[in-house]
């Protein structure tokens, strides 16, 4: 839909804010955080910082920015923001696990791109032992060896219990982002508004 041209001062207004909170939030995706008392940065490829947009939607006379992540990072970008209550502990978010454990795909993918590998390694393909898992001692007393891969798999599925149980923390970067333009633009964005709005009904008024 076409916008009206009188009010196209406010929609370059509202298309600045809107591109200031996206650069906000893929900052806050940037940052490293202290979640369960680790030092964490959520961004791993890179997919939901690049996918971050926003949507000027016009309904009647209402008009309203839309902040959302396309493409697959759609999928998955509100449990980042809000959150995901664990089976047995709350992170006070309105998704939750409902079963013991998460998918292994996607956490054994995370791994690679984050490079974590297991501790202890005697041999870049073989292994026989490791303080991170207990995959190598079970080996070991089946007689078999274990490769780099078996340990990485061995600890996609800890971890996909372990986040099950726990839940994720939201990081709310696109409710931060907003805060911090609003707070960056102080009155003078509010006044703009007003003012924009007020000189389009004066002109209709005029007609």
């Amino acid at each position: 839909m076409a916008r009206p041209v009188e009010y196209q001062a406010l929609y370059d207004l509202l298309d600045d804010f809107g591109k200031g909170v996206v650069e906000s939030a893929q900052s806050n995706l940037r940052i490293v955080r202290r979640i369960g008392g680790k030092q964490r940065r959520r961004v791993a490829s890179g997919n939901l910082l690049k996918s971050l947009a926003f949507l000027m939607k016009k309904k009647g006379q209402t008009s309203s920015l839309e902040f959302y992540a396309e493409g697959s990072a759609g999928i998955y970008a509100d449990f980042i923001e809000q959150g995901v209550n664990g089976t047995e502990k709350s992170q006070n978010a309105p998704f939750s696990f409902r079963k013991g454990k998460v998918p292994f795909g996607p956490i054994y993918e995370w791994i690679k791109v984050k490079g974590i590998k297991p501790r202890n390694i005697d041999d870049p393909n073989k292994m026989k032992r490791s303080q991170f898992t207990t995959a190598a001692k079970e080996s070991k007393r089946q007689g078999k060896e274990l490769t780099q891969d078996d340990l990485m798999r061995q600890m996609a599925a800890r971890m996909s219990y372990g986040i099950a149980r726990k839940g994720i923390a939201g990081i709310h970067y696109f409710e931060e982002a907003i805060d911090t333009e609003l707070e960056k633009r102080g009155e003078d964005f509010q006044n703009a508004v007003e003012r924009i709005i007020e000189e389009v009904i004066n002109k209709r008024k005029s007609k």
